[in-house]
């Protein structure tokens, strides 16, 4: 079973690279370029089961990385994808990722069997590096609905356990 890697360019939103989404994955939303787009099509016609969706702001995909998987009855246990800036520096700690930055993003690409007894392709988000950051800022981010409900929680006192 080969695996190719993969790069791809566009804008990102609801980003988990630098902290677990609720789903115990990292993952990240990605609005390709023309170039990435046409890549992405390709690998769909392999056989690569990610949705390419499109709302108001263009095509787009989804990418993720385990946290746990169950690989041939073993649990696999996956780091987190390596993050760094457009110099290839680490990211520096504690500076989030805002939506609409603009990235590349590492894949691995790799075949695997179905329960079929078929083929299919898949998409593992390896790296991603932030070409241009949007800061992200709480007070765009939320949407009028959102902001209400979170209103007063960031000043709200910590329990003491």
């Amino acid at each position: 079973m080969a695996t190719e890697v993969v790069r791809l360019s566009g804008k990102a939103k609801y980003i988990f690279v630098l902290q677990k989404s609720m789903f115990d994955d990292w993952r990240i939303l990605l609005y390709p370029d023309a170039e990435s787009l046409e890549k992405i099509k390709k690998l769909k016609s392999e056989g690569v089961k990610n949705h390419l969706k499109k709302d108001d702001d263009g095509y787009n995909m989804q990418f993720k990385r385990p946290v746990l998987k169950e690989i041939k009855g073993k649990m696999v246990t996956y780091e987190p994808p390596v993050v760094v800036d457009n110099e290839g520096n680490a990211w520096p700690p504690g500076v989030a990722i805002g939506s609409d930055s603009d990235v590349t993003i590492k894949l691995e690409v790799y075949e695997h069997g179905t329960p079929g007894g078929g083929k299919a392709k898949a998409c593992r988000l390896q790296g991603i590096r932030v070409d241009n950051l949007v800061p992200y800022n709480k007070d765009v981010e939320w949407s009028p609905e959102q902001k209400e409900l979170v209103e007063g929680l960031d000043t709200a006192p910590k329990p003491i356990w």
